[in-house]
C-alpha cells in the first residue's frame, strides 16, 4: 500500500470519527428530551393517576404491607401528596414502582 493510499484512508477514518461523535451526540440529546417529556409535575390529581397506573392489580393491603406505612399515611399520601412526609410519599412510590425526582420547573400555560 503506498503512502498516499494510506494518507487518504487516514483522512477518510477521521471524518467517520467525526461523523459518529456528531451522531452520538445527537442521540444524547435526543435521549435526554424524551427523558424530560416523561416527567410530570406534581399535583393531587397527577399523582394519583399515576399510582393507580402503575399499580396495576396490587391491592391497597398489599401496598399497605410493602411501603410498611399506616392505611391513613397512604391515603393521605394519594389524596393530599403536599401534607405528608417525603419519605412516606417515596414509600408508596416505591411500592409500584416509581421514583420521585426533582427537576427545573417546566413551563406551564400558567407560565406563558
Amino acid at each position: 500500500m503506498s503512502k498516499e493510499m494510506l494518507d487518504a484512508l487516514v483522512v477518510q477514518r477521521k471524518a467517520i470519527a467525526q461523523r459518529l461523535e456528531a451522531l452520538d451526540q445527537e442521540i444524547y440529546r435526543t435521549i435526554a428530551e424524551q427523558q424530560r417529556q416523561g416527567f410530570h409535575a406534581l399535583s393531587s390529581a397527577t399523582l394519583k393517576h399515576i399510582i393507580n397506573e402503575n399499580k396495576g392489580s396490587l391491592k391497597v393491603t398489599d401496598a399497605l404491607m410493602l411501603s410498611d406505612i399506616s392505611p391513613a399515611t397512604y391515603y393521605k399520601t394519594i389524596n393530599e401528596p403536599f401534607s405528608v412526609k417525603v419519605n412516606s410519599l417515596q414509600a408508596v412510590l416505591d411500592t409500584v414502582g416509581l421514583q420521585l425526582y426533582v427537576g427545573p420547573k417546566q413551563a406551564t400555560q400558567k407560565d406563558k
